[in-house]
């Protein structure tokens, strides 16, 4: 009877300490299974930061490539000025030693 009660202690210790280490396992597996969804948003966020500095980068090479068009459309339209005023000054010149020949 004796040796029955500590067989009895034994099997109940054991299936104390084998349901222990079951909770263990399970809060091991709940652990592992947060910090992938953790690292999965992780992830998520990267790639989603990721995607909106690319789409920066290229406005940002958009407004380069439209003020480096501005710039030249403004030096193109500088040179017609100075071209057409040059013009205007000669033909004005050209015009005033042709009245000064009528006169003399």
């Amino acid at each position: 009877m004796v040796q029955a009660e500590t067989e009895e202690k034994a099997a109940a210790k054991a299936l104390y300490e084998a349901r222990a280490m079951d909770i263990r396992d399970e809060k091991q597996i709940h652990a592992a299974a947060k910090l992938e969804k953790n690292l999965e948003g992780v992830i998520h966020q990267q790639e989603e930061k990721e995607r909106l500095l690319s789409k920066r980068a290229d406005a940002a090479v958009s407004l380069l490539r439209i003020k480096s068009n501005a710039e030249e459309e403004y030096k193109e339209a500088y040179v017609h000025d100075k071209r057409a005023a040059w013009k205007e000054v000669r033909s004005s010149e050209e015009g005033e030693e042709e009245a000064q020949q009528r006169l003399a």
